[in-house]
């Protein structure tokens, strides 16, 4: 049977937060999907400092497992998915790297070997992505980012994606830190591809409202013109009333209308002040855009412990 199976080492880079109700259910078959296939492999759970038993299950679960070791990266603090998940990638050592952003299972299992299957034909990123995106305000940020972003982008929701090595090695010489890392991934030049699926349960696998709100600003700001073109437009608009007004202001003056002393000297100044200031806003918008990507090169994540769960 050994000799039936893929040579290639895989690492499962597993997201968990507060997954008490999914992680041993999510392990169990993502271990046995795994083992039908690969003929060596590795699972990393990153725990996100959850409130729950998250941890003790994990560990529970995975004395359970023969053939393959469990590591669990414990993060210092609460960093959220991104962090998380960039420490994940990094401690894999995988020729191909598995990224479940979830441990929710809406697809057949299948699909785990089906998007590795198509990497192999010669893709460096395959992601599974549901049909349809039924939240209104993920799929209004995908068409921001798709719209405004650099390069000929096609981003939809994702369930979880794989990554070859080599992949992963031409993210790592672009940033150290990542914002959004679907954007970085589908930017870097690399060959990907989506496989859809129609998801067999309705899940709600996007929580944290707050968080996926600063990173939908903090996205759009560093890999979007979307704030500066915003800008130029109220700049150009203000321009135009500043021309009108001032306009109306000599039509008042040579048919020496009737207006309240001051009035024209006074439009003038706001006319003027507005136009100034949407110019500069646009300049500043501009500035701040160059500094967050050259931030994107700094700083990256805090773990406290790795633990290493093996049988044997």
């Amino acid at each position: 049977m050994s000799a039936d199976r893929e040579k290639n080492f895989i690492s499962a880079v597993v997201y968990v937060h507060n997954n008490e109700k999914e992680i041993e259910y999510f392990l169990k078959y993502l271990n046995k999907t795994l083992m039908s296939t690969f003929e060596n492999y590795e699972i990393i759970c990153v725990d996100d400092e959850s409130k729950d038993d998250s941890v003790k299950i994990i560990k529970n679960t995975a004395k359970e497992f023969e053939n393959t070791t469990v590591n669990i990266i414990q993060m210092s603090y609460e960093q959220g998915l991104e962090k998380s998940m960039l420490a994940g990638v990094d401690f894999a050592i995988g020729d191909f790297v598995y990224e479940f952003d979830s441990c929710i299972i809406d697809y057949e299992l299948s699909l785990i070997i089906d998007i590795y299957n198509k990497s192999i034909q010669g893709y460096d990123i395959v992601a599974a992505s549901p049909e349809k995106n039924n939240n209104i305000l993920s799929s209004f940020f995908y068409y921001v980012l798709n719209k405004f972003g650099k390069g000929n982008n096609k981003l939809k929701s994702e369930r979880f994606r794989i990554l070859s090595r080599r992949g992963i090695n031409r993210i790592h010489q672009g940033t150290a830190n990542i914002v959004y890392r679907k954007i970085v991934y589908y930017s870097c030049g690399l060959k990907h591809e989506h496989i859809t699926y129609k998801p067999l349960i309705k899940t709600n696998i996007n929580k944290n409202f707050l968080y996926n709100q600063n990173i939908a600003i903090d996205s759009i700001i560093a890999f979007t013109s979307i704030g500066y073109k915003i800008s130029m437009a109220a700049t150009l608009i203000m321009m135009c009333l500043m021309i009108i007004t001032v306009i109306y202001s000599l039509f008042v003056k040579i048919l020496q209308l009737d207006v309240s002393g001051g009035w024209m000297t006074l439009i003038w100044i706001i006319s003027l002040s507005f136009f100034v200031l949407f110019g500069l806003a646009s300049i500043i918008i501009r500035y701040l855009s160059m500094i967050l990507r050259l931030l994107n090169n700094r700083n990256t994540y805090l773990y406290d412990s790795i633990d290493k769960i093996n049988k044997n």
